[in-house]
């Protein structure tokens, strides 16, 4: 709901309760999806406020789950029922571009092409122009990968590097 008092209070019950450090509370909260598919940072990027996206990451970093391969794969490239991914809801938000880059900065180059080309509907990539800041970023980096892939990937396999997707 966005409220930062409801979500401190309600974290500090698991917190009361010696559950923050358990790998119930790391796979029924901070690996969960919903039906959607949506996951907790998903949630707190489309809510849009700084503090609360802040505040998430530090619980996935307070459970050392940053670096690992569950979050890469579970929270980084995770894609909803409709076919949303994180850079989607990134880019319909208004969070600081600072947290934009501090997020993308984590998703391996292999893997932040792919996101930043995949279409929900057939239609809609990453990044609009409601957030002009976010939309240059994304056409920046869009620009920069596949610069950077086509020394390292054979021209005919550029293209279809770029549309694979995720299962």
């Amino acid at each position: 709901n966005g409220k930062e008092t409801i979500i401190s209070m309600v974290m500090s019950w698991y917190q009361d309760a010696g559950l923050l450090e358990s790998p119930e509370f790391k796979e029924t909260i901070l690996l969960n999806r919903t039906e959607a598919g949506f996951t907790l940072l998903q949630h707190a990027v489309r809510n849009g406020k700084e503090t609360i996206i802040s505040m998430v990451m530090s619980w996935y970093q307070d459970a050392g789950l940053l670096e690992s391969p569950e979050f890469k794969e579970i929270i980084l490239l995770n894609r909803t029922k409709q076919k949303y991914n994180l850079l989607h809801q990134i880019g319909l938000s208004r969070i600081p571009i600072g947290i934009v880059k501090e997020i993308i900065n984590k998703i391996p180059d292999k893997d932040l092409i792919r996101l930043l080309n995949e279409k929900v509907y057939n239609t809609y990539s990453p990044g609009t122009f409601k957030n002009n800041e976010i939309y240059n970023l994304f056409n920046s980096e869009r620009g920069r990968l596949q610069a950077h892939l086509s020394h390292h990937i054979p021209e005919k396999n550029i293209k279809k590097s770029l549309k694979k997707t995720y299962p």
